[in-house]
């Protein structure tokens, strides 16, 4: 009864670590999961972060462009270990009327960020991961955000899509001087309603450093523009501002998802561009212990209890 009382090897476990490992895509390429013995494959987990593209802000007077929108995983979230294509998407065009949205963002097929949408010129601002803001007219509702419901999002992710609705115009006004316009949304937070001479600020974005060592915050709506008052302010996370006057606002920034501020009036003005997308893969650091055969109950019990046994 050497062996406690069980018939049968009692073996040694397969040990070993899953070093922790991060890597940050800037343009689009492919995913390579660092090297593991093939039995550690089924522990290797992490997050992935993936962000759109930003839209681009309305032109003329208009509105700020919303945020390109997040996919944010669990941080238990299974790393594959075979090849993954990644795509990162451009930020939206700032238009001579409404601004362009932004292009989607993807990790493998399941993992998708829908583009920011483009500032409105007159009327709402588009739909997109964070929707546009509104311009031009008394009290114009901002578009709608799909990154929280759009169906390209696996069933096991609910939850993962993060992105809000750009502003809206003021209840009075004509369009004219004094105006003025919706930022647009962002990933953390909705752009406010714009008031009578002064554009709203976008949206704020995500900070993802609490997630991802080394990650910024990313994903600021665009400020929206005015008509002789004061634009609003880019949202946290890379949010162009739009400037006062007659001014093109100022671009979302690379690499966040940040929606363009949205141009300034009387004289027709292009507004800015939106930010380029990123996206991040953060492999976590795991402790392995793994063995086929027959096991003592007292070490089954301690590799349970410690998340180790397989």
């Amino acid at each position: 009864m050497s062996n406690g009382g069980i018939i049968g090897p009692v073996n040694d476990p397969i040990t070993g670590t899953i070093s922790s490992n991060v890597q940050t895509f800037t343009a689009s390429g492919t995913y390579t999961a660092p090297t593991i013995p093939s039995v550690f494959q089924p522990f290797r987990v992490g997050t992935v972060a993936v962000v759109a593209g930003g839209g681009g802000g309305g032109g003329r007077y208009g509105g700020g462009g919303g945020s390109g929108g997040l996919v944010l995983t669990p941080a238990t979230y299974p790393i594959p270990s075979s090849s993954v294509p990644v795509t990162i998407g451009g930020g939206g065009p700032g238009g001579g009327a409404p601004g362009g949205d932004g292009s989607d963002s993807s990790f493998g097929s399941d993992l998708i960020a829908k583009g920011g949408g483009g500032g409105a010129h007159n009327g709402g601002g588009n739909q997109g991961g964070s929707a546009g803001g509104a311009a031009n007219g008394p009290n114009y509702a901002p578009s709608t955000t799909v990154q929280t419901n759009f169906p390209g999002i696996p069933a096991n992710s609910t939850g993962y899509g993060f992105g809000n609705v750009g502003g809206n115009t003021p209840p009075t006004g004509t369009g004219g001087p004094g105006t003025s316009y919706g930022g647009g949304g962002g990933t953390g937070a909705a752009a406010a309603q714009a008031t009578s001479g002064q554009g709203s600020n976008g949206g704020s974005g995500t900070n993802l450093a609490p997630f991802i060592p080394g990650a910024t915050t990313i994903g600021g709506g665009g400020g929206g523009g005015t008509w002789g008052g004061a634009g609003g302010s880019g949202g946290s996370g890379g949010g162009g501002p739009s400037g006062p006057g007659c001014s093109t606002g100022t671009p979302g920034t690379v690499n966040t998802g940040g929606g363009g501020g949205g141009a300034s009036g009387p004289s027709p003005k292009t507004a800015a561009s939106g930010g380029s997308g990123i996206v991040y893969v953060s492999q976590a650091q795991t402790n392995v212990a793994v063995a086929s055969g027959v096991w003592p109950l007292q070490c089954q019990y301690n590799f349970k209890k410690a998340g180790q046994w397989t």
